[in-house]
């Protein structure tokens, strides 16, 4: 194993790694087990904490601390983690199955898989603010879909390894995409502004677009800095007549006017898309 970049074959913190799952913006994830007739696990190796100084290891030791603490069956389970020489690594909970990215390539969700996803989703970001984390990160890919069951990735991780080395890793077009637009007035990011991005989400879940694009970074963020969200039952008039209301609150451009937590949001999807 090199310190920089462990691979196939390398043992990190005991765990041998069999297999690469794939590369994103806070870290790169492998197959791992600590025998082979052990439970396979997934491992993160962390971007950008690599041989960092002292205070930023003391940094993921507590977070990794309160990532441990949030239990929800929607959210990754987060079962361990350390540093192993200079490489920083969590050990999640192994979940198989299509990103809602892939996913939305065939359409977008309906009825029941719908509501379900989106409640799914709500009921895991108001546990995940409940333990004072903060995603920062919600994207399409960074959500799994297994058979009715919608699990949230990467929470809390982007602070550990920096805006920055989410945006080098996956490109700053993908991550304007997604971003609140207090992001683009140098504001802090808080709970709001996941709610923000939650309603980025539930837009493109039903109705298999993005509410915002552009042809470049700048168009992007004018858009999430000034423009009204579509009308979703534009896109798909089948949708719930009130689908716009609660997606537009989510969506407000000051985070003070959204929803105040990702509970009430969840109340409001249900009742919109429950069956009369």
């Amino acid at each position: 194993m090199t310190a920089s970049s462990p691979g196939t074959g390398d043992r990190v913190g005991g765990y041998r790694l069999e297999r690469k799952l794939g590369s994103g913006g806070t870290g790169t994830v492998f197959v791992a087990r600590r025998s082979a007739t052990s439970r396979p696990v997934a491992l993160k190796i962390l971007h950008g904490l690599q041989g960092e100084p002292r205070e930023p290891g003391r940094q993921f030791a507590n977070q990794r601390r309160l990532l441990e603490s949030v239990d929800h069956p929607n959210v990754v389970r987060v079962l361990g983690g350390g540093v192993d020489g200079p490489v920083p690594f969590l050990v999640m909970e192994l979940v198989v199955g299509p990103t809602l990215r892939r996913r939305l390539q065939r359409g977008p969700l309906v009825g029941s898989a719908l509501s379900t996803a989106g409640e799914q989703l709500l009921s895991a970001l108001s546990s995940i603010h409940d333990a004072g984390i903060v995603h920062r990160d919600l994207t399409p890919s960074n959500l799994i879909l297994q058979e009715g069951r919608l699990v949230v990735l990467d929470f809390g991780l982007a602070r550990l390894v920096g805006d920055e080395t989410v945006t080098r890793s996956r490109g700053i077009l993908m991550t304007v995409a997604y971003a609140a637009p207090e992001r683009f007035r140098g504001l802090a990011l808080t709970a709001l502004s996941d709610i923000y991005q939650a309603g980025l989400v539930l837009f493109e879940m039903a109705t298999g677009s993005p509410p915002f694009t552009g042809r470049d970074p700048s168009s992007l963020a004018t858009a999430h800095l000034t423009r009204p969200p579509p009308a979703a039952r534009a896109l798909d008039p089948g949708l719930p007549p009130l689908i716009d209301r609660v997606l537009d609150k989510a969506l407000r451009k000051v985070p003070e006017e959204r929803y105040a937590d990702a509970a009430s949001f969840r109340d409001d999807w249900l009742f919109v898309l429950s069956p009369p």
